[in-house]
């Protein structure tokens, strides 16, 4: 009797170690498989040496915010702007006078669930040509 019992006490605790150890492989394949990888965009473009040049992002959210992660070496202007309605967000930029070349620019996007904590989301690399 003794004897049975303790194989029932073993088998019940394997089958719940069985039971959770599943769930967590679950879990974790359904995490990985599930998550957002991290999105990329090039953008190539050509602009006249002192004209004001303007990419909009697509799409609006008041949870996305914009970094320049790698500026443009020769800009008179290099920002983005929000103007807080559907339009969402620009990036402007203008070279100094009289610059000729090719400017780089890297603008990460992040995005928040409306809680502060912001993952990046996307990265634009933008190459002007500046005539």
């Amino acid at each position: 009797m003794i004897k049975s019992e303790n194989h029932k006490k073993h088998f019940r605790t394997a089958r719940n170690y069985m039971r959770n150890n599943f769930f967590l492989i679950f879990l974790s394949i359904t995490l990985i498989c599930c998550s957002k990888s991290e999105e990329s965009e090039t953008i190539r473009a050509s602009v006249n040496s002192f004209e004001v040049w303007r990419f909009h992002f697509e799409g609006f959210s008041i949870e996305n915010k914009f970094v320049i992660s790698d500026a443009p070496e020769n800009a008179l202007i290099s920002e983005i702007r929000g103007d807080g309605t559907e339009l969402g967000n620009s990036y402007f930029y203008q070279s100094e006078q009289g610059f000729r070349g090719i400017e780089k620019i890297i603008i990460e996007k992040s995005s928040s669930a409306g809680d502060d904590n912001f993952f990046k989301v996307k990265t634009y690399h933008i190459e002007l040509t500046v005539e």
